[in-house]
């Protein structure tokens, strides 16, 4: 099992970026959190990140928004967006309805199901915006 992605990871609070990027790193790959989505944003750009975990939503930048972006400029970048909230989620209704399908996972997420999925990405094709809208909830 090869390891070593670069994941970028955006979550407004701080417990889960940090907690989350540590499971990564504990899982043999490279992990750097960010509780600020627009600095997360700029640094993408000079990292190019494997993947992207986000929160769905925070204050300033959603994470469909910042997946979209991210995207645009890296496109190989795999995307798995996260949320606590129960109930329709409007950026991911939008984001659908423009053709983008993205993985949504309900936190708490087990870091089990998170490095699994990690693995799961890596055999996926690139550039591929793959997942659909349906909630993956935690074992």
């Amino acid at each position: 099992m090869k390891h070593d992605l670069c994941v970028l990871v955006v979550d407004d609070m701080p417990l889960v970026a940090y907690t989350v990027s540590a499971v990564l790193r504990d899982a043999g790959h490279s992990a750097i959190p960010y509780t600020d989505p627009t600095l997360a944003l700029r640094d993408a750009r000079s990292f190019m990140p494997d993947v992207l975990i986000s929160d769905v939503e925070m204050p300033e930048l959603g994470g469909v928004d910042i997946a979209i972006q991210v995207l645009a400029f890296c496109p190989q970048c795999k995307v798995l967006l996260m949320t606590g909230k129960t109930g329709p989620i409007k950026s991911l209704e939008v984001a659908q309805a423009k053709g983008l399908h993205f993985p949504l996972f309900e936190t708490p997420l087990s870091a089990r199901t998170l490095v699994e999925e990690l693995e799961a990405f890596r055999h996926e094709e690139p550039g591929l915006v793959y997942g659909n809208l349906e909630r993956v909830g935690a074992p």
